[in-house]
Order: C-alpha cells, then sequence, then structure tokens
C-alpha cells in the first residue's frame, strides 16, 4: 500500500505517518481510495457530507469528499484486530497506555527521545574529532609561519627603507603579520567549539545510559505491584521487550588490570605497535606519556605546549599530541588527545590513563569483585 499527504482539513503530519503506522497490518483495515491514485488505510471514525475522519492508528486525519474516489470496508473483527496490533505497537502512547502508567508511559518515551539524540550524538562524534585533528594540524601550520614573519619582522625592524619597493615589502609583511594572528584566534575559538561539540556528544550518550539504567529501576518497581491488569500485563512486558532491545545496543568490555596499592594498573596499547603499564586515573583531565613511551612510538609534538598540574600541585610544560589509537584490552577509542610530560608518574609507569580516553565510555567497578568494566553505545 502507498500512502500520500495531501491538502486536507486534518493533519497532514499524521497523514504522512500513515504508510509507516500501517504497512505492517496482517488484517484488512478500511482503505480511502483517492482522485490521485494513492490510498489511505486507518479506521473510519466519523463521516458527513464534506469529509470522512480516519483513525490511523497514533491519530486521526480527515479527508475531503471531494479528494475521495471510493471507500473499501473492512470488517468488525478485522478492526478490533487492528486496534490491538496498535495498542501492542504503539504501547507507550499516551492513547494506548494503562491509566496508571500514564506517567511511566511519558517517562519512557522521553528515554526515546534520549536515545534518538545520544544516537545523532554516536554519527556526530567521529566528525568532531576529524575536525578537531585538522584544525590541530591547521594551527601547527599557522603558527609556524606566524612565527617566520615575526622573526622576518624583527629582522627588518630597524633596517632603513629606501625605495618604494622596501616600504611595499614591509608593508606586506605586516598585513600577513595581522592575518595571520586573526587566522590564529580564529582556529583557536574553533578548536574551542569543536572541543565543547565533543563533551556534547559525550554527554548526550553518558546521559542516555544513566537514565536507561533510571529507568529500569522503575520499571522493575511496576512489574512488583501485586495487582496487574491483563492490559498493565501486556504494557510492562512489551516495554521490558524494548528496553531489552535498548540494552543490547551497548557493548560492555571487562578490563585486565591488577592493583598496586588503592591504584588500578591497566596494559595499554598505542597506535598500534606499543604496549605500556598506565595508571587509570579518572582525575586526570588528559591522558598522559612518559618521555619513554614518547619516543618508543617516535611521536613529535609541534604544537604550542601546555601548562599542566601535577598531583603534588607542581606545574610543568607538556606537549600535546593526538594518538590514533588507544585500546584497552578489547575497548578501543580513535585520534585521542594526550601530553607528553617531561617525566614518568611513578616507577614502572609510562603514563596516566585520563579522561581524553575514558570520557569515551561509562566505567563502572563491582565492589565485590573488583572488576572493571567500559560500556560504550555502539
Amino acid at each position: 500500500m502507498t500512502c500520500q499527504t495531501f491538502p486536507s482539513h486534518g493533519s497532514l503530519r499524521l497523514a504522512a505517518l500513515c504508510l509507516v503506522l500501517l504497512t505492517s497490518m496482517a488484517s484488512h483495515a478500511d482503505r480511502i481510495h483517492l482522485t490521485n491514485g494513492h490510498a489511505l488505510e486507518g479506521i473510519v471514525i466519523k463521516e458527513t457530507k464534506e469529509a470522512v475522519v480516519l483513525d490511523i492508528g497514533l491519530g486521526n486525519t480527515t479527508v475531503s469528499r471531494s479528494r475521495i474516489r471510493t471507500i473499501e470496508r473492512s470488517n468488525d473483527a478485522d478492526r478490533d484486530t487492528i486496534r490491538n496490533d496498535w495498542s501492542r505497537q504503539y504501547f507507550s502512547h499516551k492513547k494506548y497506555a494503562p491509566d496508571r502508567f500514564k506517567e511511566l508511559a511519558t517517562s519512557f518515551r522521553q528515554l526515546g527521545d534520549m536515545r534518538a539524540m545520544a544516537k545523532k550524538s554516536k554519527v556526530a562524534l567521529d566528525q568532531h574529532k576529524h575536525r578537531a585533528e585538522a584544525l590541530r594540524n591547521k594551527l601547527i601550520v599557522t603558527e609556524r609561519a606566524f612565527v617566520d614573519i615575526n622573526r622576518a619582522l624583527h629582522d627588518t625592524t630597524d633596517l632603513p627603507r629606501k625605495t618604494r619597493e622596501e616600504v611595499d615589502a614591509y608593508n606586506r609583511m605586516i598585513s600577513s603579520n595581522n592575518l595571520l594572528s586573526a587566522e590564529l584566534k580564529a582556529t583557536v575559538n574553533d578548536m574551542s567549539e569543536t572541543d565543547n561539540a565533543i563533551r556534547r556528544s559525550f554527554g548526550s550518550m553518558h546521559d542516555f545510559s544513566d537514565s536507561l539504567a533510571r529507568f529500569h529501576e522503575q520499571h522493575a518497581e511496576a512489574r512488583r505491584l501485586r495487582v496487574l491488569n491483563p492490559e498493565e500485563q501486556a504494557f510492562l512486558a512489551d516495554m521490558g521487550r524494548k528496553l531489552e532491545g535498548y540494552e543490547s545496543e551497548f557493548v560492555r568490555h571487562e578490563i585486565p588490570h591488577r592493583r598496586s596499592g588503592g591504584a588500578l594498573l591497566v596494559d595499554v596499547k598505542l597506535n598500534r605497535v606499543a604496549t605500556g603499564t598506565f595508571l587509570l586515573d579518572t582525575g586526570a583531565s588528559v591522558m598522559t606519556l612518559s618521555p619513554a613511551m614518547a619516543a618508543r612510538l617516535r611521536l613529535k609534538s609541534e604544537g604550542p605546549q601546555v601548562e599542566m598540574v601535577i598531583a603534588d600541585g607542581t606545574r610543568v610544560s607538556a606537549k600535546p599530541v593526538i594518538l590514533k589509537s588507544v585500546a584497552v584490552g578489547d575497548a578501543h577509542a580513535s585520534n585521542v588527545g594526550a601530553v607528553i610530560m617531561p617525566d614518568a608518574p611513578g616507577e614502572g609507569l609510562d603514563g596516566l590513563l585520563g579522561m581524553t580516553f575514558l570520557r569515551e565510555f561509562e566505567m563502572r567497578i563491582d565492589p565485590a569483585s573488583g572488576k572493571v568494566a567500559l560500556r560504550e553505545l555502539r
């Protein structure tokens, strides 16, 4: 069956939904054949001389008589079957949710909206990361050019400019310097905005995961009610199956680790070529590397140094880098920001596994078993 929107007294948006809502019907619905050759399916609930009102599952649409060629009628049994199918398929819609669970249904629909946002954020995340890397490369090139032009200006500031050509050349350097300065500021702003977009993407995914966990508790509490009628039982069962589907969209990575005092040590593979021992540190805003590990990876930092505050409060200068690949067990992330520190964080350590890696996952530590797991949206 096909479905087409058209001008009418009802909701065009509802008419546009009819194809999606009704293609799964096993029973024959009422079918309105239109003069344009298309057809609408649903249940006729009202007729006047001017129009026909059609229930299409999640709402009604009104069809002008002038646009109707014929109406093919279903029988009462088919209509009952279709209504039952709608109530199961769209169980959380306010039209079908049991009265006692209207509020739970509203929360479930909100959870669905959060899931959709998290899915979009997951797709956008890779784009944001690639943009961040491109901006970082642009910043490096622009800074080099800015340093060169400033050096040239410094070397020629005190020289006499006798000819018109010498004056024009100097003015061109001044102009280039100003343009590069403006470009540097714009690139830094773009990098900041992109980093914020990355944070929002992670935030959206983590919010969905947290909300899903809380909703499981609400659903379990509802199922523990002593008296549930058949409609309520079916509603909660359908919701439970949907929640299982949401859970299946997450993948869980159990992380091999060992304890050293109160610290967790993990083996981390970097850029698919070198493995080192890292301290898992949720208090570190960025992943850090020792000079020895940076040398093993043949990493060179070409960007500006950044100031870091280490555990004892000391301020040190560190060199920022981008790691193409970071893997802990079977948990993997790409284009991870890190810094090369002046020294290793401790004896036998190659760095800190900080939040630029960990923020890509939801970390859970089981106090009883001591197991560490990283969970991510597929």
